[in-house]
């Protein structure tokens, strides 16, 4: 939208009464300008977005990081490819037309940002799998699903969206694909789409883990689990307790938040 009334501005408004032909050369001055801006945001929201994937799911696998070296060293590598990119970019001052290597590390960006949260989020699905898993095992027919488990489904949920359009911006930057009359149309059509998304999705994952805290805080759900554990645990010697290692994924975990001048402690579920 700022390259679109920039450019009305700069063709229509700014110096009435000459040719638009001779407004040209201002005007592809004026677009490489916004044009460097626009660049630069974007692929840091790529970079920050990245970031928030794989630390949500660090945050779930707290317990077992080796689940997530995959995650993060395709998310270095993504860091790497981009600003690799926008040095190659501003090297060749901010081309039309990218020449060969930079199509190449736009490419690898691409394809390492899509690899990163596609991982990222199998790996929050992964633990989703096993919360439902023990839920049901302990909790059965009583279990119905609380506010938590939906605010974890949304994550999953968006965490496929948006792993689903980096596969299809990557597609479209396949030569032969991006380069037909069909393919040229659907990739400005997704690169549009992804720059806002890109934007709000590192917002959307940190506002549901807000709301996940939140809705675990005041459902009373921590409570009914805990009883489930204690029940659980009276009723087995410890000889018995050889599935014990399962219920750790309802048991809560206890966090300090810092509320105004004093500290209280809520209860979070660990999943």
């Amino acid at each position: 939208m700022v390259i679109f009334v920039g450019s009305i501005q700069t063709i229509l408004v700014n110096e009435v009464g000459i040719l638009i032909a001779e407004k040209v050369p201002g005007y592809q001055e004026k677009w490489k300008e916004l044009t460097l801006v626009e660049g630069v945001l974007f692929f840091l929201e790529v970079i920050i977005g990245d970031f928030v994937v794989v630390w949500r799911a660090w945050v779930l696998w707290s317990d077992n990081r080796k689940i997530l070296i995959v995650p993060s060293l395709l998310l270095l590598g993504s860091v790497a490819s981009t600003l690799a990119f926008l040095g190659c970019f501003i090297e060749n001052d901010w081309p039309i037309t990218l020449p060969p290597t930079c199509s190449s590390l736009n490419i690898a960006t691409y394809v390492l940002s899509m690899a990163t949260n596609i991982t990222a989020t199998c790996a929050i699905g992964y633990k989703v799998w096993l919360h439902w898993r023990v839920v049901k095992k302990y909790l059965g027919t009583l279990h119905a699903r609380g506010g938590t488990e939906k605010v974890l489904v949304l994550l999953l949920e968006s965490g496929v969206a948006y792993s689903m359009l980096w596969f299809l911006q990557v597609i479209t930057l396949i030569p032969s694909v991006g380069t037909s009359p069909v393919g040229a149309y659907v990739q400005q059509v997704l690169y549009a789409a992804s720059v806002q998304l890109v934007g709000i999705y590192p917002t959307l994952v940190i506002v549901l883990v807000y709301l996940q805290r939140s809705l675990w805080d005041s459902s009373g759900s921590s409570t009914y689990v805990q009883a489930v554990v204690s029940e659980h645990s009276r009723n087995h010697r410890p000889s018995e307790r050889g599935e014990d290692a399962e219920l750790d994924i309802l048991k809560p975990t206890r966090l300090v938040l810092e509320d105004g001048e004093s500290h209280r402690s809520s209860t979070l579920t660990q999943v």
